[in-house]
């Protein structure tokens, strides 16, 4: 239902992260590298990643689950899509920054800053909110 994830490495500070965004929603949200330096760890911190995201983002339970059940198999590849390079470079800043400014990604700051990107508007939406994309696809598809 949420399509393909694009993922790149930031470091605010000291820290590695690595930032995820989704292309339908631009939903998107940071890990530390250091949970995920395997690919099959990379898989996992990123579906728990991606759970924490909605659950943080009030999708219901049942969504979530069918969300999360679409990604049972996960493959890399490379994207030059302007869209997603663009925002996903733009995102990369404002974490980097915020990250940095309350101490680094193990923060208890670290939540409340994702949730402030979520609710921000992006362009290749048209200016609406990553968080209000999400909530609009998954009430198409009940």
């Amino acid at each position: 239902m949420l399509g393909d994830w694009f993922a790149n490495l930031i470091e605010p500070g000291e820290d590695q992260c690595i930032i995820f965004v989704n292309d339908r929603t631009f939903i998107n949200f940071v890990i530390d590298f250091r949970s995920a330096d395997t690919a099959s760890s990379l898989i996992s911190s990123f579906t728990l990643g991606l759970s924490c995201i909605l659950s943080e983002l009030g999708t219901p339970k049942d969504t979530k689950e069918r969300l999360l059940s679409d990604y049972g198999d996960i493959s890399f590849g490379n994207t030059n899509d302007r869209r997603i390079v663009g925002t996903m470079n733009q995102l990369a800043f404002e974490y980097t920054f915020m990250i940095t400014d309350v101490g680094g990604i193990h923060s208890p700051e670290v939540p409340a800053i994702m949730l402030q990107a979520n609710r921000t508007p992006v362009k290749p939406l048209d200016w609406q909110f990553p968080v209000e994309a999400l909530q609009a696809l998954y009430q198409s598809v009940k």
